[in-house]
């Protein structure tokens, strides 16, 4: 069987052709910041023919990054792009259009080409638009090897745990620093590791705010460290150690505001190391999560939050459910969390499902294109 040619593409001040090799072995720190599809072990390569120039009948995937400042203007001239336009047009390619971060939509619509599909990792109510989950799923790859899970959870049931919630923060956002306050005004601060991975000064925090008061600065958290742990760079990877010895992950997600939600690696990690959550993040949040089919926490956690669109008033009534959960003893969330041990192998199961499910329905979808054009 003729295997299908896909023609991989990204921009950075220009367009460029991605080799097979970038194309098929892409790792985390290089551009476009997460996966691409085809670099997923699981991804069946065998029907995909990745070419570095065009064929008679070829599909484009067009890597896009948020902030690149990409438009019509910045490629109409392009030598290259003037081809893909062309075979376009006479349909000889298709494109797919590909963020793992935002809806290219409005792009799209802006270059005015024909034949063109989009793929999405922010999901949205689209019918034209793909979504998928690439970020996320990504995480299954990146467990350490060595570990099972599995038999952590198991193992230390008959171990209190030393920290009610776990909450890692990394880059300057104003929620985030109100979530530390928060903590620390309340007595929580003692029941929680916190990180943040960047450490701020006052400056720094004056340029982004106008102000630092009442936001943390370097001296105020000499309590806040990176945490040692399977990986040398607990931004991007699992920590074990702190996911494991703590019951509640107080997760704070990219964005807050209303819209088309966009979920990075953090839930995940919850998914693969059997903890229940808070999210600090976009309305809906949770209802998507449900769509998926994992399963979320109530009655331990009032999930009504995830329903309220006012960022100030959905971040109060999270707040009101860590002060409730940070009141019960260790002993006590000892049992409630181990209580719920179906919901967190369910959900940690269905992890992997899902990354099967999301590469499976990739493939599907760029098999319908092919077939399309044949």
């Amino acid at each position: 069987m003729k295997k299908i040619d896909i023609l991989t593409i990204k921009y950075w001040n220009k367009i460029e052709i991605m080799n097979e090799q970038d194309v098929i072995s892409y790792e985390d720190g290089r551009w476009p910041d997460k996966n691409l599809p085809f670099s997923f072990p699981k991804f069946n390569r065998d029907k995909f023919n990745f070419i570095e120039s065009p064929t008679k009948k070829y599909i484009v995937f067009f890597a896009l990054k948020l902030g690149m400042g990409f438009n019509k203007e910045d490629v109409e001239n392009d030598i290259l792009w003037k081809e893909v336009v062309e075979d376009l047009k006479n349909d000889k390619c298709k494109i797919i259009f590909y963020s793992p971060d935002w809806d290219s939509t409005d792009l799209v619509e802006d270059l005015d080409v024909p034949n063109a599909y989009v793929v999405s990792g922010e999901h949205g109510d689209n019918e034209d638009v793909l979504y998928v989950d690439f970020v996320g799923i990504s995480y299954v790859d990146r467990e350490d090897k060595y570990v099972d899970f599995s038999k952590y959870f198991e193992s230390m049931k008959p171990y209190n745990r030393d920290f009610h919630f776990l909450s890692f923060n990394h880059h300057l956002k104003e929620e985030r620093f109100h979530l530390y306050n928060f903590l620390k005004e309340n007595n929580i601060l003692e029941k929680t590791k916190h990180t943040f991975f960047s450490q701020y000064t006052k400056s720094e925090i004056e340029d982004v705010f106008g102000s630092s008061d009442g936001l943390p600065t370097p001296g105020d958290m000499n309590d806040v460290k990176l945490l040692p742990g399977n990986f040398s760079n607990e931004e991007f990877y699992l920590n074990t150690t702190a996911q494991f010895n703590s019951y509640i992950n107080i997760t704070t997600e990219n964005r807050i505001s209303e819209g088309n939600i966009f979920l990075a690696e953090r839930i995940h990690k919850n998914f693969m190391t059997f903890q229940p959550f808070v999210v600090i993040g976009q309305p809906h949040t949770l209802s998507l999560l449900k769509k998926w089919g994992y399963k979320t926490f109530e009655p331990l956690i009032d999930e009504s939050y995830d329903d309220e669109l006012d960022f100030n008033t959905r971040f109060e009534m999270i707040k009101e459910n860590i002060l409730r959960l940070s009141i019960y003893s260790i002993d006590e969330l000892h049992g409630i969390y181990y209580g719920m041990e179906d919901i967190l192998y369910h959900n940690a199961n269905h992890l992997r499902t899902q990354y099967e499910y999301e590469l499976k329905r990739f493939e599907v979808f760029l098999g319908d294109l092919d077939n399309e054009s044949t």
